[in-house]
């Protein structure tokens, strides 16, 4: 089965001369030590390599908004007793990869409690029999709406290291295994959790990038008549003009196509989304 960067490869392939490709990656082979000169130039390797991992999948997770809530029961949870950030209780969990499909954590959010601990009005506000009928009265509904609420979160959580968070509370939690954390993970190198019915524009995605890197790579060499002695360069030059735009392009195709993709691909941010018209619960 194709992923989708396997078909974005072959999008570019048939998108960009070949000539174009070879020269501008063999340019980057050649004066990279880590290839052995006894193996052949590979296309497809290089895209990946170049354009793909070391630009187009950093830019998606840069602007991934897609949450996943992780349960903590299959972490490594340590208490540290640290008052050094204002804390009672602070918490140390690093979660190993194999629960998170070999993907890394980006961002933390929030920690979902489990078993919720409440709050009460005794705690909170002791009514006084001397005020007034009215102001008792106003006091008691207070009273009652406190009773019933619930504090089901914290955002007092931070990302110490890869896949390492750190859990920041005054009160002590009780079960911290039955928690969930709630995070953004990094996009997998098959971006395999993408509906193929997006497909198409990550593969437009790639294409751009590959021109912006082919452009950037040859158009200086051109100039200065390090290319093939000889050659006519006059089509050559034509098609790498077309693409001196081209890094604007992935820029703007970045920011407004391939942002709303992923937001919509994400059930849970579609569902958040359209449930804040009606009122629904977030």
């Amino acid at each position: 089965m194709y992923n989708v960067f396997t078909l974005a490869i072959n999008e570019v392939k048939n998108s960009i001369p070949k000539k174009l490709l070879e020269d501008a990656f063999s340019t980057v082979y050649n004066t990279d030590i880590n290839f052995s000169r006894d193996t052949p130039l590979s296309i497809d390797y290089m895209i990946k390599k170049e354009v793909i991992y070391n630009r187009v999948l950093i830019d998606l997770n840069l602007i991934n908004t897609s949450t996943t809530y992780i349960p903590l029961d299959r972490a490594d949870i340590q208490q540290v007793n640290s008052y050094n950030n204002g804390y009672s209780f602070n918490y140390v969990c690093v979660i190993d990869k194999s629960a998170l499909s070999n993907k890394s954590i980006i961002s933390v959010l929030s920690l979902y409690y489990q078993n919720r601990y409440s709050w009460g009005s005794n705690n909170y506000y002791n009514g006084n029999s001397n005020y007034g009928n009215m102001i008792s009265a106003s006091t008691n509904v207070l009273s009652n709406a406190i009773d019933n609420q619930q504090i089901s979160s914290t955002s007092r959580v931070n990302l110490l290291n890869e896949n390492t968070v750190l859990i920041s509370d005054n009160v002590f939690i009780t079960n911290i295994r039955n928690c969930l954390l709630e995070c953004i993970l990094s996009i997998d190198e098959y971006f395999s959790s993408l509906n193929p019915k997006s497909y198409s524009y990550i593969k437009e995605l790639v294409v751009l990038a590959t021109k912006a890197y082919v452009y950037n790579i040859l158009v200086l060499a051109i100039d200065q008549g390090r290319l093939v002695g000889g050659q006519d360069l006059g089509r050559f030059r034509e098609i790498l003009d077309g693409y001196a735009d081209a890094n604007e392009l992935y820029k703007e195709y970045l920011k407004n196509k391939v942002a709303k993709v992923l937001f919509m691909n994400n059930d849970d941010n579609m569902r958040k989304f359209i449930g804040s018209f009606f009122g629904a619960p977030r």
